[in-house]
């Protein structure tokens, strides 16, 4: 009888052994599980923080860095003044009031009393009358951007181009501003900056 109860004892206590073997291994599984998973979705996130894509206007999709907050305000300042010249100063008489109102959006009463002045001088009549094509756009390296005071300051150079059938006229044209931030407003302004105190230079004819 005794060496029953014993050998009863011994095969409980063997039992109750392998089931705590078991479940340390599987707690220790779990454990290595749980670590692969975070080292996993670890490197998954490093990767695709180093290797955006990004889709161009011009229709391919380039590789984007990680940039500094200074580098993306100073990209969004030259795309912002980039649609500024291809609004305000790049029409032709089917896209002249949409563009300029556009254009005149983007900033503050020097933009109205510069408008004012063109429309006085009978420049946009002449644009309609004679059927021209006026487009513009800043030059890759015609930026001036100083970000570190605010309002940001702000110089472009660029080139102006008046085509007349064969006839093809380029005027640069620079311009220095302030930028303020202001609210997005999509379409008009999705980039949310808004030009105070546009000075537009005399043009000078490119040579040809």
């Amino acid at each position: 009888m005794e060496n029953n109860v014993l050998k009863e004892f011994s095969s409980i206590e063997k039992n109750i052994r392998r089931n705590n073997l078991t479940v340390l291994c599987l707690v220790g599984l779990m454990v290595v599980m749980v670590i692969t998973f975070a080292i996993t979705l670890y490197k998954i996130d490093t990767f695709y923080a180093s290797n955006r894509l990004i889709l161009e206007r011009d229709g391919y999709i380039h590789k984007a860095s990680v940039i500094s907050e200074k580098e993306s305000l100073e990209i969004e300042i030259k795309d912002f003044m980039a649609s500024f010249y291809y609004t305000f100063y790049s029409f032709n008489q089917f896209s002249m009031d949409k563009n300029i109102n556009l254009g005149l959006y983007k900033g503050d009463e020097s933009l109205r009393n510069l408008y004012v002045k063109y429309k006085n001088d009978d420049w946009y009549n002449t644009i309609i009358q004679q059927n021209i094509d006026q487009t513009s756009e800043i030059s890759e390296n015609g930026y001036v951007i100083d970000v570190s005071v605010y309002p940001y300051k702000v110089s472009v150079n660029g080139i102006m181009t008046l085509r007349m059938g064969e006839q093809v006229k380029q005027f640069v044209l620079k311009g220095t501003c302030s930028l303020e931030v202001v609210n997005r407003d999509f379409p008009k302004n999705p980039h949310g900056l808004f030009i105070r105190g546009w000075n537009e230079e005399k043009f000078e004819l490119v040579n040809q």
